[in-house]
């Protein structure tokens, strides 16, 4: 039979029935076990089972193992209580009942044989599985023979629960296991040393050719060298029934000895007499050779100790020696930099009070010069206004150096600080270009400019990223020959995941040798001795873009381009403004939504005036544009409220009139700085007018940063 873990319970399956079969314990038998019933015969009552008396009934509850009686179809006829016990039922519910009930590997075939080997007088024992009444399996063996009586024929089985047995076969099974693979070698003998035992690593440990080879002497003395102390310790483990120590072996094959630590326990019998000893070995010849080793390596650690004490003595002189060196050093470098400082100090002060000297006679000459060839001082011959000309730009050019070294000095002391707002980027781009277009189109460049259909909004100091597009075209402007042309590109891109903006602007001039182009925005860096200027337009220009979380990158040659430079400056795009229409007509609202939502805007119509005074106050607008009539308000009154609430009165504000306003309503929009534009006159004036809301007012000279001349850097 195949027994489960020892003492698991487990349910009946069908599985088990028929591997019972396997492990039956019969004896050999030619003939074919006879076809038995199994339907299950009425129950039977005990008193009527046993007519024979009682005294049978005694002899049947005395026997220990469980006994079951049944007819040769397996029928049950009578049960001990034994049986009783093990099945958990009571006899009404086994009297009756076919064996395999309670036995399920005892079918039919089964059956056939055992009856047909008590009728040859055989005596049949196997093994099987029986079923309690939750449904559990335990082993039992069985014996099965006949009883003949004068009233009937039957068969007893005669049960016996083996669960315990199959505890201590699987324990023992277990311990002979871990014995077997146990990498210790172990041995077992009689009290005088006669081997009864070893596991494989004994033949391993001794290398007498395999795990399996035979033993060379039937005693253990004869496998140490020295036998009498193999035996001094066996007389000393018997005696206090342990001992551990190392031994020296051999081998039979080989001269040199080896050795082994041995471990010795005895074991003793029920009258604490001494029938066994166990012995447990563990190689040890190569730890012995590593502490021959270390004590070989010990005798000559005082030498090694001095020598190298000498050397961290040697060392740390060394060592002394270049930190006094190195603290020298270092003082002589504070030293230096204290001085730098003090003249960076004086440099910033030189250049601050040089550069505001210079702003005031040079502001006199710009300003004196722009109004004689206005004809201020009247009518000029030719000769003189193109004179005058050349002196206005190269004031312009020495008021853009100055602002440059300003600029700079800013920087330096952590002072350029950017006023931020809300701008669409096409717009503010579209300016700078202009404002250079006479300049680049007189140097004799073709001007091209590709802007996208939509704006793109970013959070900036408009003023100074319009300075850094001037920066870069006038660089452009410089190193382009006549002929050439410059090229402004305005896209959307995302930089490393982040949406945004890009204006590249593209020339065919000389371009940038490769060696210098990570060098081209250092400060005072010039490519070339010939080339003019200060070497600060495209420092000052990465120091702005950085400061707005932008991209300044420089390529040379473009791509897809034989000579030239593009400069690529991107910033990151902003949610659009938010834009309020006052309109009381839906038609004229949607005329005007169409248009600035595909700038880019976002639009929020309301026909109401007062509720379009309380959307305002909720501060998510930047923009209001009226348009009477309204019909809670009228539309003059409604600016008025706006310009008086403290709120609001900053709000830009654009008046869209669908008829002249009167001399009375002109004033009153004129005395508020609002706008008046005619609806149906010139749409693009009404869009130029909301762009320029969002962006700085412009300047003939846009490049040229205002400074306020009480500033002390």
């Amino acid at each position: 039979m195949c027994f489960g873990t020892a003492g698991k319970q487990m349910k009946f399956d069908k599985t088990y029935a028929r591997t019972m079969r396997i492990d039956l314990l019969l004896e050999e038998s030619k003939r074919k076990p006879a076809s038995l019933p199994h339907s299950s015969g009425p129950v039977i009552r005990r008193q009527a089972a046993n007519p024979e008396g009682t005294d049978f009934d005694i002899l049947l509850q005395s026997i220990y193992d469980a006994v079951l009686l049944t007819r040769y179809d397996g029928v049950i006829k009578n049960a001990n209580d034994r049986a009783l016990h093990y099945f958990g039922r009571p006899v009404a519910e086994i009297l009756g009942q076919h064996i395999s009930e309670f036995v399920p590997g005892v079918d039919a075939d089964i059956l056939g044989t055992i009856v047909s080997n008590v009728q040859s007088s055989r005596y049949t024992l196997l093994q099987a599985y029986c079923i309690r009444q939750d449904g559990s399996l335990f082993p039992t063996e069985i014996s099965a023979t006949c009883l003949d009586r004068a009233s009937s024929h039957d068969l007893c089985f005669f049960l016996r629960d083996i669960s315990l047995r199959r505890q201590v076969e699987e324990q023992l099974r277990i311990t002979h296991n871990a014995v077997q693979n146990a990498a210790s070698a172990i041995a077992i003998t009689t009290d005088d040393g006669a081997i009864i035992y070893t596991n494989p690593a004994i033949p391993l440990l001794w290398q007498m050719g395999g795990p399996d080879a035979p033993l060379p002497f039937p005693r253990i003395q004869d496998y140490f060298h020295a036998p009498a102390a193999i035996e001094a310790a066996m007389e000393a483990a018997m005696i206090n029934r342990t001992w551990n120590g190392e031994l020296e072996a051999h081998r039979e094959a080989m001269s040199d000895p080896f050795y082994v630590h041995t471990a010795i326990s005895s074991c003793v019998d029920e009258n604490n007499t001494i029938t066994h000893l166990v012995f447990s070995f563990i190689d040890t010849t190569k730890r012995r050779l590593d502490e021959e080793a270390l004590r070989q390596y010990r005798d000559h650690l005082e030498e090694l100790i001095a020598e190298r004490t000498a050397n961290l003595e040697t060392t740390n002189n060394e060592l002394k020696n270049e930190i006094a060196d190195r603290l020298r050093a270092e003082k002589e470098l504070h030293e230096a930099i204290s001085k730098l400082r003090e003249h960076d100090v004086a440099k910033s002060l030189f250049v601050s009070n040089v550069s505001h000297e210079l702003r005031t006679p040079l502001t006199t000459l710009i300003h004196a010069a722009e109004s004689l060839l206005r004809g201020v001082a009247g009518p000029i011959p030719p000769a003189v206004a193109s004179y005058l000309s050349m002196m206005l730009e190269d004031g312009w050019r020495l008021e853009r150096t100055v602002c440059d070294i300003l600029d700079l000095s800013r920087i330096e002391a952590g002072k350029l600080d950017l006023n931020t707002q809300r701008i669409p980027f096409v717009p503010l781009v579209m300016d700078a270009v202009e404002a250079l277009r006479q300049e680049v189109e007189g140097a004799g460049l073709s001007l091209h400019i590709d802007g996208p259909q939509g704006y793109g909004f970013v959070e900036c100091d408009a003023p100074k990223i319009e300075r850094v597009v001037i920066n870069i075209l006038n660089n452009a402007t410089k190193f382009t020959a006549a002929g050439g042309s410059i090229t402004i590109r305005i896209r959307r891109m995302t930089q490393d995941g982040v949406e945004g903006i890009g204006c590249r602007i593209t020339d065919t001039g000389i371009g940038i040798p490769e060696q210098y182009l990570s060098r081209v925005t250092e400060r005072f860096f010039r490519v070339g001795e010939q080339v003019g200027g200060t070497g600060l337009g495209l420092a000052i220009t990465k120091e702005i873009v950085d400061r707005h979380h932008g991209i300044l990158a420089i390529s040379s040659p473009p791509p897809d381009a034989p000579q030239g430079t593009a400069v690529l400056v991107w910033l990151p795009t902003v949610t659009p403004p938010e834009i309020l229409i006052a309109c009381g007509n839906a038609d004229i609202c949607s005329s005007l939504s169409a248009p600035l939502a595909e700038r880019g805007y976002l639009l929020t119509c309301n026909p109401s005036g007062n509720m379009a005074l309380q959307q305002l106050r909720d501060g998510h607008h930047q923009l209001a544009i009226i348009n009477g009539p309204l019909p809670d308000i009228d539309a003059i009154e409604m600016v008025m409220h706006l310009k008086a609430d403290s709120q609001l009165r900053h709000l830009p504000v654009l008046f869209l009139a669908e008829s002249p306003p009167s001399p009375n309503e002109t004033s009153i929009l004129s005395g508020f700085s609002v706008p008046v534009f005619m609806r149906k006159a010139n749409p693009d004036a009404i869009f130029d007018a909301i762009d320029r809301a969002f962006l700085p007012p412009r300047s003939r000279h846009q490049h040229a940063q205002v400074y306020d001349e009480r500033e002390t850097l």
